[in-house]
């Protein structure tokens, strides 16, 4: 459940940033891509879906407690979670995915679009994550 629940959260990041209206361009298509090779590892996962419920009650928990529930957070501080996530994670990962995450950093990093307080809060909110789930 754990594995799957980490893929959706990178799976939703286009959808996390809807409300940044997602432009045509590299970053648009880096998300896609991202979506694209999450979905692959998705779908090779047999998820009973009697435990869908609790992964929700999981995901609802982890919000609340990284204050994203109800308050959007800074797309930095999100990728940082994600990718400190996976490196804390005792789940194999798909190179593509890890790949692209870091593609669409150095893309946002390139933008000047990094605060430096994102990287810090991604890592409190992945410490969060392994609490909930121990």
């Amino acid at each position: 459940m754990k594995h799957y629940a980490e893929l959706s959260l990178i799976f939703g990041l286009p959808i996390f940033l809807k409300s940044k209206k997602l432009h045509n361009g590299r970053f648009k298509n880096l998300c896609a891509r991202l979506q694209k090779e999450t979905k692959k590892d998705l779908n090779k996962i047999m998820f009973p879906k009697v435990q869908i419920s609790k992964m929700t009650d999981k995901l609802e928990e982890f919000m609340k407690a990284a204050g994203w529930y109800k308050s959007e957070k800074h797309i930095m501080t999100y990728l940082s979670f994600c990718l400190a996530m996976i490196e804390n994670s005792e789940f194999e990962y798909n190179f593509k995915i890890i790949d692209t995450l870091n593609d669409i950093v150095e893309y946002l990093e390139r933008g000047g679009y990094m605060p430096a307080p994102c990287m810090w809060a991604g890592d409190v909110a992945a410490k969060k994550w392994e609490k909930i789930f121990k």
